[in-house]
């Protein structure tokens, strides 16, 4: 189980399918602090076993966003890891 707290987007209605793109984090602090004492609420701990920790080495790339600011971004066409001993 997770949760995500925001509201749904706005074009979902009632029990729609939707896809998209997520980032689940590890350490909802938000959940520690209030969510756990609502009414209702299920546990969203959980034990972990942790098999393998892999270094990401996907080189990045100066580039320039569309104010013209310098930024640095990865290169998707290029991702690669490596295990970390």
């Amino acid at each position: 189980m997770a949760y995500q707290q925001q509201k749904p987007p706005p074009f979902r209605r009632g029990r729609q399918w939707v896809e998209g793109e997520v980032y689940l984090g590890i350490d909802p602090f938000f959940y520690f602090e209030d969510l756990y004492r609502m009414d209702g609420m299920p546990p969203l701990s959980y034990t972990w076993l942790v098999r393998q920790i892999m270094l990401e080495t996907t080189p990045w790339i100066e580039a320039k966003d569309a104010k013209g600011c310098q930024i640095r971004r990865v290169m998707n066409q290029r991702e690669s890891f490596r295990a970390n001993a």
